[in-house]
């Protein structure tokens, strides 16, 4: 114990307030590149918190970001939601390799025979058999009842199964989150305030955007254009065990402790050690250079093994950085969202994560592709819209170019209106009233275009029909 004692009291890789400040420094720049209004920045080394920082405001009211200051958290919330499962596995109450029918009778995917083998294990894993672009269904869903995680997961009997293998699920997450309703007895939120909250020593963490919001919950900015607009995260309580928790760096803090010392937190009960061991194990490789864990995916930085998770909802960001074997966890939660403040805030905080191992941080390089395609979509509905009134002055001016290329080219607009409107959101793996929800900007401008292709591509068929060419 003496040893283990004098280890914990070595010299941290951060040695000074101004290697902090550097982080600061180059985390701030990141989001100001992203306009992201606001964010929080947590820091373990040592395996104790040893630097917490807000940026920027929490609100349009000015009011500054604090250590204190809730956000959503998305995805991240997965390793929360996998954290109970095992908890309850440890207990005797979960099988992992049994059925989710075993917990949830109705559970089913247009298969049934496949939906009798789909393990909780599975999900946990994104085994389950579940399309990608299922999970995004009901990202943008304004349903706040309880009923709304059951209404989510029923609807995936009219889905049929993706083949075997590894497809990323936010619907796997809500079915486990009513597993662990099925299996401890308890809601979903009141099992993890119980069972999560309270041994972490939490104070700002909360399932119900209400109580959050009476303790300063950060607003949520979209970003169309990279201009920051408060704009209303929708409540989907329904999807809650999937990316939906709200909590703060403090807290977020606290929970990266436990993760890289053996469950334990200073000031608190803590989680159990082998529930936390079980977490971090891998279960096989997602890409090359990646594998999964239960909550986590598992990487290399600079040779050491990391624990690694991000999240992502409409209006908010985070990302979690732990690395078990060294004593250090980094976490970046912002309030703001976009296709370029993403791409920022995700490489700010595994920047944070360098430079606490005293490496140097990666510039943020937003591929030339991006930048070109994303100026492509908003220039779209404002070139459709110049050839339309082009079209349309040449026609008055007695100029009738013939007839077959007039229809050739209402035909083009006709078809691409349709492939945005029906094609797009396959091609995305997602649904118009999430793209809408997450990228409004562009979601909004592939929509003018579709629109335009359509209501000026009909007119121009008939005109072209009705008086022919030369």
């Amino acid at each position: 114990m003496l040893i283990v004692g004098l280890w914990l009291l070595r010299p941290l890789t951060l040695d000074a307030q101004s290697d902090f400040a550097k982080i600061d420094s180059a985390v701030q720049a990141q989001l100001s590149a992203a306009r992201i209004p606001g964010a929080a920045l947590v820091i373990v080394e040592g395996r104790r918190v040893v630097h917490q920082r807000g940026f920027g405001v929490r609100d349009p009211s000015g009011a500054p970001v604090t250590a204190e200051t809730p956000f959503y958290l998305g995805s991240t919330t997965k390793s929360f939601t996998a954290l109970a499962v095992l908890q309850l596995e440890q207990q005797g109450k979960i099988e992992l390799d049994a059925p989710v029918q075993r917990y949830l009778p109705w559970f089913t995917l247009a298969d049934s025979a496949v939906s009798r083998a789909i393990t909780v294990r599975d999900l946990l894993l994104h085994r389950g058999r579940i399309p990608d672009r299922a999970g995004e269904r009901f990202l943008a869903d304004p349903d706040t009842s309880p009923a709304a995680a059951e209404r989510h997961v029923r609807w995936l009997a009219r889905v049929r199964p993706a083949p075997a293998g590894f497809h990323y699920s936010n619907l796997g997450y809500t079915t486990l989150g009513l597993v662990v309703e099925a299996a401890s007895g308890q809601p979903y939120a009141i099992y993890l305030q119980d069972h999560v909250f309270a041994p972490l020593g939490f104070e700002h963490t909360y399932t119900e955007r209400a109580a959050a919001r009476r303790d300063g919950l950060a607003t949520g900015y979209a970003l169309p254009l990279g201009l920051p607009i408060a704009t209303e995260q929708p409540a989907d309580r329904g999807d809650l065990a999937a990316g939906y928790l709200m909590s703060c760096a403090a807290d977020v803090g606290r929970y990266l402790v436990a993760q890289v010392n053996q469950g334990r937190v200073p000031g608190a009960p803590g989680l159990s050690p082998d529930v936390i061991a079980a977490a971090h194990t891998s279960h096989g490789a997602i890409v090359p250079d990646r594998d999964i864990a239960f909550g986590w995916s598992i990487a290399t930085l600079h040779g050491v093994r990391i624990l690694d998770i991000s999240g992502s909802v409409p209006r908010y960001l985070s990302r979690f950085v732990a690395s078990p074997d060294s004593g250090w966890a980094v976490a970046l939660l912002a309030n703001g969202n976009g296709a370029i403040a993403e791409a920022h805030v995700m490489e700010a905080a595994l920047n944070a994560a360098r430079m606490t191992m005293g490496r140097a941080p990666v510039p943020v390089v937003i591929p030339v592709w991006l930048l070109a395609a994303l100026g492509l979509i908003f220039a779209l509905p404002l070139i459709q819209l110049g050839f339309a009134v082009r079209a349309l002055v040449r026609l008055r001016r007695g100029a009738h170019p013939p007839q077959w290329q007039e229809l050739v080219l209402a035909g083009v607009g006709v078809g691409w209106g349709v492939v945005v409107l029906g094609g797009f959101p396959v091609l995305f793996g997602s649904y118009w009233p999430t793209m809408i929800a997450y990228q409004p900007d562009i979601a909004m401008a592939l929509l003018a275009s579709a629109a335009i292709g359509l209501t000026w591509g009909v007119p121009r068929a008939v005109l072209a029909r009705g008086k022919g060419g030369a």
